[in-house]
């Protein structure tokens, strides 16, 4: 025996071969590459096959236990699973011990054991340089990083007087460049090109979760938790989170997981399955490279029933671990809280329904549970939350009492944030009701609080991009849809709000693709692109089925093809209001001479009051620039406020300062 190999290390154990004097693993004979500290653990637990090592006693002698989370040995653990081919193979070598730590399950053989035996302490490589690399991963900016700047930039915070002209500067660089990116990615071809051409570094989509022999009720918990950890993850910075609409349409359209990476633009998938076992939680996750087919982690949870946020804290942590990302320390903190497991089972069921069922009867049903909830746990938080969610949607819906609805969602929304100022809804229902009231600082401000709280969230997204189209910041409120489409573009309600605002810019055609992909119930939104694209011929197709308003879109349309038969239309338009409401159709906007235009920018101003569409937003549109040099315009950004909030925060697009105030070509 040479001098070499007398002295040589070896574990070796099936196909596999560690050699410690070489620091090399062997696969099958192929070199698989390793970071120091992952070699180091895989030499510690080889060297005692069969010997449950607590996480501590591994931190200990890899790393000295000096400033490593535990998240760092998870992802340790999976490049180690990763590198024995574990998810390929029947057998797996590595296992999770719940509660203890880690061990390793082989026929293990050894070449000299007795250079083995100290192996792990050479070869674990600098430990400040391993942390260092990961630092600086965590010091690149971020695709989630310039997401958040944008938010702070579209919903601009109280002002400093002397950061003014500095705003008007960068507000026309904005402009410049969002009309840039969109003319190279944002129409459907490019924006078709651009998701099969180019993945997210960490983009991850979380599917359904299964439910194992459950009830109805089980499956609204597994949806809620499901939708607990798209928002966690959403706030890990650099990831990127598909949102539960699209990923709950992806899942039931029945594609391969690669077909569904590949239309929605994400690499990762994160799926298991939970179960409730009599006061026990037991869930199976695991996350899965979707391009190589490779389990990256799983786990196996069981737990107590009353430990589910440990549950989602930990896979939160391992996740963002794994794709060498860091929670952040007020992140962190909330997903210490703790609360009643049978309220939040309560609360998720009724929040689960309530999402299920978007009409009036829906929203009108779930009353019931959120109101029997609050009576039966008045300091619940989340209880009041859900009441003030299903209040504020039935005063959309529900013409009947709607301003006492709507004051009484307030109310509780009010309450719920008082208890506990992390709710989401309770910023949404708040904010709504603050731009609804043309108190904009308070909007705007409200809006920016639940975006940090829920970047995924793409329907508190699409609230902002409304209510910046109404306020006339129509290159931010195209910055807000696109990042709400980025992360859900299967939702109805996103394509349709995207269309909207493609609408608004005088991007007709593109409108169009997104009306398609929408809901096809908008059909008055179909009509006006229609007339805008100049396709005539086609509108008797999208005329609404809408009591009063029916027979006034035919009028109407024929007027478009034959200006002879305006006067006919004019009156079928005044027979078609409804009784009581003043100025009440749309339709009033295409007349080529409105017989007052005050009245129909009041039309208007009722239509984002009320909160129940964003057809407002026309009044922006490049056809009504002679609406905007009306003397009505002026009197209407006066009455609204708007034009004291854009004195404050930079003029919009489309207007300037003057010496009567304000001009809006």
């Amino acid at each position: 025996m040479s001098s070499e190999n007398s002295t040589r290390s070896e574990i070796s154990f099936d196909d596999v071969v560690i050699d410690t004097t070489g620091h090399r693993l062997l696969v099958s004979g192929v070199e698989r590459s390793l970071e120091p500290k992952a070699f180091a653990v895989l030499v510690l637990l080889a060297g005692e096959p069969g010997r449950v090592f607590s996480r501590n006693e591994i931190l200990d002698a890899v790393w000295g236990h000096s400033h490593v989370t535990p998240g760092v040995l998870n992802r340790i653990v999976t490049l180690l699973r990763q590198a024995l081919d574990e998810s390929a193979r029947e057998r797996h070598y590595v296992h999770t011990v719940h509660g203890i730590g880690y061990r390793l399950d082989a026929d293990v053989h050894f070449a000299n054991r007795a250079a083995v035996v100290s192996a792990s302490k050479v070869v674990s490589g600098d430990n400040d340089a391993a942390l260092g690399r990961d630092d600086l991963v965590a010091r690149v900016p971020t695709a989630a990083a310039v997401e958040r700047q944008m938010v702070s930039i579209a919903l601009p915070s109280r002002p400093l007087a002397w950061r003014f002209a500095a705003m008007g500067l960068l507000t026309l660089l904005l402009v410049s460049l969002a009309w840039i990116v969109y003319a190279r990615y944002g129409g459907p071809a490019q924006q078709s090109a651009s998701a099969t051409n180019t993945v997210r570094a960490r983009s991850v989509i979380v599917l359904p979760l299964r439910v194992i022999g459950g009830s109805a009720a089980d499956a609204a918990f597994a949806d809620g938790l499901g939708e607990d950890l798209i928002t966690l993850l959403s706030r890990v910075d650099g990831m990127h989170v598909i949102a539960r609409t699209s990923a709950t349409l992806a899942k039931g359209s029945g594609e391969e997981l690669s077909a569904i990476a590949k239309r929605l633009n994400v690499n990762y998938a994160l799926e298991g399955s939970v179960q409730h076992d009599g006061d026990e939680l037991l869930a199976s996750l695991r996350l899965v490279d979707i391009a190589t087919a490779h389990t990256l982690w799983a786990e196996q949870y069981k737990r107590a029933a009353t430990d589910v946020f440990g549950l989602e804290r930990g896979v939160a942590t391992s996740v963002a671990s794994v794709l060498a990302l860091k929670l952040n320390a007020g992140l962190e903190s909330e997903l210490a809280r703790s609360e009643d497991p049978v309220l939040y089972r309560r609360y998720l069921e009724a929040r689960h329904q309530l999402q299920s069922d978007v009409t009036m009867s829906g929203a009108a049903k779930m009353q019931a549970p959120f109101r029997q909830l609050v009576a039966d746990a008045p300091t619940y938080a989340r209880g009041h939350a859900g009441l003030a969610l299903a209040l504020n949607q039935m005063s959309f819906v529900d013409p009947a009492d709607a301003a006492a609805k709507h004051r009484e969602a307030v109310s509780e929304a009010r309450l719920a944030l008082q208890m506990d100022p992390s709710l989401v809804d309770g910023y949404v229902v708040l904010g709504d009701a603050a731009c609804r009231d043309a108190d904009w600082e308070q909007c705007m401000a409200l809006l920016r609080r639940g975006l940090e709280l829920a970047p995924a969230d793409s329907i508190l997204r699409m609230w902002t991009s409304r209510h910046l189209l109404t306020l006339g910041y129509l290159t931010q409120a195209l910055a807000q849809i696109k990042i709400g489409y980025a992360a859900d573009p299967l939702s109805p309600l996103i394509n349709y709000q995207f269309a909207r605002t493609l609408d608004t810019l005088g991007l007709h055609d593109d409108a169009q693709h997104h009306l398609k992909i929408g809901n096809e119930t908008h059909q008055a939104a179909f009509w006006f692109n229609a007339v805008w694209r100049g396709d005539l011929s086609h509108l008797p197709q999208f005329i609404p089925d809408a009591p009063h308003f029916t027979d006034s879109y035919a009028s109407v349309g024929a007027a478009l093809l034959d200006a002879r038969q305006w006067p006919a239309a004019r009156q079928v338009i005044d027979a078609s209001e409804i009784p009581g409401k003043p100025r009440s159709n749309w339709l009033h906007m295409i007349d080529p001479q409105p017989d007052n235009i005050a009245e129909n920018i009041a039309m208007m101003e009722r239509v984002w009051r009320a909160g129940y569409s964003g057809m407002d937003s026309m009044l922006w549109n490049p056809e009504m620039a002679a609406y905007r040099r009306d003397p009505a315009f002026q009197e209407y950004m006066r009455r609204t406020h708007m034009l004291d909030y854009w004195r404050a925060h930079g003029w919009p697009d489309l207007c300037r300062a003057s010496a009567s105030g304000v001009v809006c070509s």
